[in-house]
């Protein structure tokens, strides 16, 4: 709720719609996504892999300490997937499936990000 900053434009990838505080209020991910962190804001966001042997690389950019994490459903259970970084998951997949993603500050601080998705 009210913005402020970079009008965006020139960017591909879409933009995050409010609300998807929780994993049950999800925004697709397909290449690149810009959001806004309000305070103590969650940003959730799906995507899914067709089999297993996907490489795939998911990383978050940001001017403040925005952190990024990920589970994948399985079978109905989500399994946490092991981060490169705060900012970086890069695994290949281990069968298909749906992926669950969460950014996220861990102050609360409010900040603008872009999560950008490659496989």
């Amino acid at each position: 709720s009210g913005g402020s900053g970079g009008a965006g434009g020139g960017g591909s990838g879409n933009t995050e719609v409010e609300p998807n505080d929780t994993y049950q209020q999800t925004n697709p991910l397909s290449g690149q996504a810009k959001g806004t962190l309000t305070a103590s804001d969650q940003d959730w966001y799906t995507w899914s892999v067709a089999s297993s042997g996907v490489k795939y690389n998911l990383a978050v950019q940001g001017a403040g300490n925005v952190q990024v994490q990920q589970w994948k459903f399985v079978n109905g259970q989500y399994y946490q997937t092991t981060n490169t970084t705060a900012k970086q998951i890069s695994q290949t997949s281990t069968g298909a499936g749906k992926y669950f993603v969460v950014v996220f500050s861990p102050t609360g601080a409010k900040q603008d990000y872009t999560l950008t998705l490659t496989k």
